[in-house]
């Protein structure tokens, strides 16, 4: 017997006859058929029509039951697929859906990588999470003795979710999964592929809103010890020098890691006389509505003079070039490869600095944040620089435990 009902699907009111059988699951969109400005609130969800007070209400409640009648009239005596039921009826065309589920993930990574392709060629890395999110359930499914390609949308019920999710714990493994798992899901809810309501009670993990690099910053001594030390002090590398001025170039200006490998000559311009990098960044290029604004310090312009020679194709450093990013085997595989060896020699560079924590490249940006707080900069302008939200840079970069000026100035204040 086939099963039939309608269905709303997606952002805003769309409507479609849902057809089921043996795990097949057919639907025919209605939406062009239907008349007057419908709305979600339109809808009878538990009676599976129009309320009276919907525009043109009467006139669509008679064509849905028109519509859906003769394939009613036909369900119950079916016994053939799915597919041929649609098949005997020539006048219409059903909407054709894959249902598999790792195939559903192929489609949505497909669509973020169009989406999301930077100036430079390369894509924004959003959609690594997605693949990592299929190799998970293919381990997953081999695990359960389940062929992934029968798992199909409709079979991701609570129950399921939770499964993958309590494997996934218990493997101490992805820990990006459950975040990753439930965006696909309301991927596809949005799309109208799903029924988000089977994952709303799910035991999703809670992400950890407090950053645990909050306090990783710099004192005004450590860093200035880090700048000035003299090469032959420093963690041996023939990048060393390399190395310090990109940490160096990062506190200065508040960039991450990536988007001071990937920027250029290209990215200055001259606002009221004064030469600013001007840039999205990559992270969020994307979403990012106004461009970050960077004042060229001298410090910056010393560390730009000393490796223009050696850079190529515009690039600020001697990192990027295009030559590399078409010989890169992965996506972005310069930018993670040079960071990697960066943050590999930091860690030989924190001992020497006497610090409590391992140093990575981030740790330059919160720091170059905490840094311009201290100096009395408005947060709305640094929020700018850094590229980011003013909350942000109160719950996450700042640390007041690193603003020794600050620090200084409450204690002068104390005039007993």
């Amino acid at each position: 017997m086939v099963q039939i009902n309608y269905q709303t699907y997606g952002n805003g009111f769309n409507l479609r006859l849902r057809l089921y059988k043996d795990g097949e699951t057919k639907f025919i969109n209605v939406n062009k058929k239907l008349q007057g400005n419908l709305q979600k609130r339109h809808w009878n969800l538990k009676m599976k029509c129009f309320y009276n007070s919907a525009p043109y209400a009467q006139v669509n409640n008679d064509f849905l039951m028109r519509f859906a009648q003769p394939y009613r009239d036909k369900a119950e005596s079916w016994n053939g697929s799915l597919s041929g039921f649609l098949a005997s009826f020539e006048e219409v065309e059903p909407v054709k859906e894959d249902r598999g589920f790792v195939k559903a993930i192929d489609r949505l990574i497909e669509e973020m990588k169009a989406e999301n392709v930077h100036k430079d060629g390369t894509l924004r890395g959003g959609f690594e999470d997605y693949e990592k999110l299929q190799k998970r359930i293919g381990e997953f499914c081999s695990e359960k003795k389940i062929s992934p390609e029968s798992l199909v949308i409709d079979d991701m019920t609570t129950g399921m979710i939770n499964s993958i999710l309590t494997w996934a714990k218990n493997r101490k493994t992805g820990h990006y999964l459950s975040a990753t798992l439930r965006a696909t899901l309301n991927r596809l809810a949005k799309k109208g592929e799903y029924d988000f309501s089977q994952a709303e009670n799910c035991q999703w993990w809670k992400k950890n809103r407090c950053s645990n690099q909050t306090y990783y910053t710099l004192s005004d001594d450590e860093r200035r010890r880090f700048f000035k030390m003299p090469i032959e002090e420093l963690p041996k590398s023939k990048n060393a020098e390399l190395f310090r001025d990109f940490c160096i170039f990062i506190f200065y200006t508040l960039q991450s890691g990536c988007d001071a490998i990937s920027l250029k000559y290209d990215n200055i311009q001259n606002i009221k006389g004064q030469d600013h990098f001007v840039f999205k960044r990559r992270k969020i290029e994307f979403k990012q509505q106004k461009e970050c604004a960077v004042p060229i310090t001298k410090t910056m312009k010393s560390i730009m003079r000393k490796y223009k020679k050696q850079s190529q194709d515009g690039y600020i450093f001697p990192i990027r070039s295009i030559s590399r990013i078409k010989a890169n085997k992965v996506n972005n595989g310069d930018i993670k490869h040079f960071l990697n060896r960066l943050n590999t020699w930091l860690k030989d560079v924190g001992p020497i600095l006497n610090l409590d924590f391992d140093l990575h490249t981030y740790v330059f940006r919160h720091s170059g944040i905490t840094h311009y707080i201290s100096q009395g900069l408005p947060v709305t302008y640094l929020a700018n620089l850094a590229g980011t939200s003013v909350q942000n840079i109160e719950q996450i970069y700042y640390n007041n435990r690193g603003d020794s000026k600050s620090c200084r100035i409450v204690l002068m204040a104390d005039d007993n």
